[in-house]
């Protein structure tokens, strides 16, 4: 088993996430149906926290995430909604596109900005 990173700590779904899946330390923050990804090892608080964070990681997924059809927002301090206008056939092809994605960033490594395509 590979060592696990500081953010995956003990609890149960997170350790299957890192092991067995991706493992690749993700933050989401939220508010309502609003939501921002951060690819970062410790919470994301404030601005400070937020520049923490791994752009050239977010840059990869974002394009992975376009390769796949998902319009998500091109910065990692922009937003993105849910809104009554997404279907459940949405929602669903929207978690199967972050999970591919995700699939395809490196572990335990930041990504160089200009990485993605």
């Amino acid at each position: 088993m590979a060592k696990r990173c500081n953010w995956c700590g003990t609890e149960e779904i997170y350790v299957d996430y890192h092991d067995k899946d991706t493992g690749v330390p993700v933050q989401v923050n939220h508010v309502g149906s609003m939501f921002t990804v951060f690819f970062s090892g410790g919470p994301v608080w404030d601005y400070a926290t937020a520049k923490e964070a791994d752009p050239g990681a977010y840059a990869l997924f974002f394009h992975r995430l376009l390769r796949r059809g998902i319009y998500f927002p091109p910065s990692q301090f922009e937003a993105a909604f849910v809104s009554t206008a997404h279907s459940s056939d949405d929602i669903k092809k929207l978690g199967q596109a972050i999970h591919w994605a995700l699939k395809g960033l490196p572990r335990g490594k930041p990504v160089p900005s200009g990485a993605a395509p």
